[in-house]
């Protein structure tokens, strides 16, 4: 990708391994973020290139067989309190 698209094409690796579930909109946050991390948490690595770049780019799009689960979701409950 060019350089002003990595994010974009982190996104776009990330979503297709169902790591990233947001908008494929170019702006790095705590989404593209958390899923750089189930990633790289997936694939059984560490995290080594923090920074949205050709760097992290080639280490996501190296490993395209990578299949994150999909996000379980969890209801909090306020515990019921007797009178």
């Amino acid at each position: 990708p060019d350089e002003g698209q990595y994010v974009a094409a982190i996104q776009t690796e990330l979503r297709g391994m169902n790591c990233y579930t947001g908008n494929v909109d170019g702006n790095w946050g705590p989404g593209s973020s958390s899923a750089t991390g189930r990633y790289f948490s997936e694939l059984g690595a560490a995290q080594r290139e923090q920074t949205p770049g050709l760097a992290l780019y080639r280490e996501i799009a190296t490993h395209p067989s990578v299949d994150c689960p999909a996000p379980v979701l969890t209801v909090r409950t306020e515990p019921t309190r007797r009178q």
